[in-house]
């Protein structure tokens, strides 16, 4: 091989590998997942079961949350759709503590964007997880360096990029 195809295919194999890298998700804060089938189901009826706890795809409520910090579970079907539409959702264990908490209301000015929220979530492994469409980082402890990284990485990522209400 002569040294000009030796250099086109370095440069073949460089593009391959980051269009691998983009595809994967490599370098990307946050783990990503396989996009199940989105269908919109009705309001309060039980979906078919979720690939990845927390959900980060699947069917999803007409209907999303606020853009808010809340203190209560939200429907996940509901949360789905928060996810579609390109925000980010921080979901808590309500076993976190009192500085956890308040370090999680600290991130309520990420709701006047129009693309954040925080709910409580227990069927998830660790005690935090902020989740994205098709992408979730989960956390044993908060880590707002993280979260950031994750949030600028995957807002307004979603089939939809609508904003949210506060």
């Amino acid at each position: 091989m002569n040294r000009k195809n030796s250099i086109i295919l370095a440069g073949g194999l460089i593009i391959l590998g980051l269009i691998l890298a983009y595809t994967f998700g490599v370098g990307q804060p946050g783990t990503k997942e396989t996009i199940q089938k989105s269908e919109r189901i009705a309001e309060g009826s039980v979906p078919s079961a979720y690939k990845t706890r927390p959900p980060t795809s699947g069917a999803y409520y007409p209907s999303t949350a606020s853009c808010k910090i809340y203190d209560t579970e939200i429907p996940t079907p509901q949360l789905v759709h928060n996810l579609r539409n390109g925000h980010i959702v921080l979901l808590y264990k309500r076993s976190i503590d009192s500085t956890t908490w308040g370090k999680i209301r600290e991130l309520e000015k990420l709701t006047k964007d129009g693309d954040f929220l925080a709910a409580p979530f227990e069927d998830m492994k660790t005690a935090l997880s902020v989740v994205a469409w098709g992408w979730h980082l989960d956390l044993q402890a908060y880590d707002e360096g993280r979260i950031m990284n994750f949030y600028n990485a995957h807002r307004g990522e979603g089939v939809e990029n609508a904003r949210c209400s506060s």
